[in-house]
């Protein structure tokens, strides 16, 4: 048949046969079929008292010790259930944020979510700015620019924090996705 041809080219190696684009999209639609293993509460926290060394000079405002408060009061069985959390789906989700912000701007949030493995957890901080921004020919602009930057500035420095303590983030499952790649074409 000629169909079959086509699919049995197909079947090599995902990483030879498609873009590192095509494959990420193949993944993202498998992953959400598939149960995933969230960080064990103690991971967690971790990653929490990271995040809040590089973000605050100092004790976080009290809105958020108020969350952290709620998720320390939760049992380790319901940890992911609990109200301070954000999810993408209530049903089946495969993100969960904390909204820890930072010194210039409450709204940003760490984030855990499924690796592209689709198994795994990684996190990553969301500086949570890039949704709007004022017109370029606004006196406001220059200012959200630089608060921008700022922000990234801090969830790349979260982000090479949890690297170096041995967690998981977004930098490197994308790094080993390429190095996949690359072995997987030799």
């Amino acid at each position: 048949m000629p169909g079959d041809q086509d699919t049995r080219s197909k079947r090599g190696n995902l990483l030879q046969e498609y873009s590192l684009e095509e494959y990420y999209c193949a993944v993202q639609t498998l992953r959400k079929k598939m149960p995933w293993e969230k960080p064990p509460p103690s991971v967690v926290w971790h990653a929490i008292n990271a995040y809040l060394k590089v973000a605050y000079d100092g004790a976080p405002p009290p809105a958020v010790g108020s969350r952290l408060a709620i998720l320390k009061s939760s049992v380790d069985e319901g940890f992911y259930q609990c109200e301070a959390f954000e999810r993408d789906s209530k049903l089946k989700p495969s993100l969960f944020a904390l909204r820890l912000g930072n010194r210039f701007y409450l709204h940003a949030k760490l984030v855990i979510e499924r690796a592209p493995d689709g198994h795994g957890a990684q996190f990553r901080a969301d500086s949570h700015d890039g949704h709007c921004s004022p017109d370029p020919s606004s006196p406001d602009y220059p200012g959200f620019q630089a608060l921008l930057e700022q922000n990234q500035r801090i969830a790349l420095a979260i982000e090479t924090s949890w690297a170096e303590q041995g967690l998981p983030t977004f930098r490197h499952s994308f790094r080993q996705a390429v190095k996949l790649r690359v072995i997987g074409s030799r």
